[in-house]
């Protein structure tokens, strides 16, 4: 886990980390979670880590749920710092008290639940949020890549959304959505200010399993069950990032 926590903080600026100064997440006994700054303004999670609807609709509805918990934290802090947040999230806490399992499954559906919620605010003029968004939709594509990009390390993939068949369908538009942001960088203030060895790396990390020119291995779509066949064809996505990303 340790290459995908180092993965999901880079880029991220130092005023967002600069808010999680203090704050940790631990596990809670009913399959919850908590996040607090040294044990005041906690946002507590009973269940996050728990079974989640295999149904389409009620899997949704389950992330919509835990979008509006986030929302009514006080203060904001997680929300508002939400990228800096992911790589604690995604390593277990501090001192690595969370399974690596939980640790990725949580990262996952709060950054899921994030995305709705910024998605809805930014829909209403809120100029801070969009900021954000573009880097939160990168730390979803890294998650959910995550499964196909460092394998043979098994991830719990039929859980995290219910069904297999859901993370397949959100790898795909998560991979749409954030090349959308990196292949207009120009047009996000946060993106705008990266420097052009960040921006190919990620533009790499699209496509290939690793990032680096040598490395020429195709990213796989998550590892799922067999009976999972009507999967979109992965080389248009990759055929369209190399199109508007590395040819002149």
């Amino acid at each position: 886990m340790s290459e995908l926590v180092a993965a999901l903080g880079e880029g991220v600026p130092s005023w967002l980390t600069g808010g999680t100064a203090g704050w940790d997440v631990t596990a809670t006994g009913d399959r919850g979670a908590r996040i607090a700054c040294g044990g005041a303004f906690p946002l507590d999670l009973p269940g996050v880590l728990g079974h989640w609807p295999a149904d389409v609709a009620a899997s949704v509805a389950t992330v919509d749920d835990l979008a509006d918990r986030l929302t009514g934290h006080r203060p904001p802090q997680v929300v508002r710092h939400f990228p800096a947040f992911v790589p604690l999230l995604a390593a277990g806490g501090l001192v690595r008290a969370v399974h690596p399992d939980d640790a990725w499954l949580l990262a996952t559906r709060l950054t899921e639940a994030c995305r709705v919620v910024l998605m809805r605010v930014t829909a209403g003029g809120d100029l801070p949020a969009a900021r954000l968004l573009p880097l939160v939709r990168r730390a979803r594509f890294l998650l959910l890549s995550a499964p196909g990009r460092y394998r043979p390390r098994p991830f719990p993939t039929g859980r995290v959304f219910g069904s297999a068949r859901l993370l397949v369908d959100r790898a795909h538009e998560a991979r749409e959505e954030w090349a959308l942001d990196l292949l207009n960088h120009d047009q996000h203030p946060v993106l705008r200010r990266w420097p052009a060895e960040q921006l190919d790396r990620d533009l790499r990390r699209l496509v290939l399993v690793h990032d680096t020119a040598a490395a020429g291995e195709l990213l796989p779509p998550p590892p799922v069950a067999p009976a999972i066949t009507e999967l979109a064809d992965p080389d248009d996505a990759v055929a369209w990032v190399v199109r508007e990303g590395f040819l002149p």
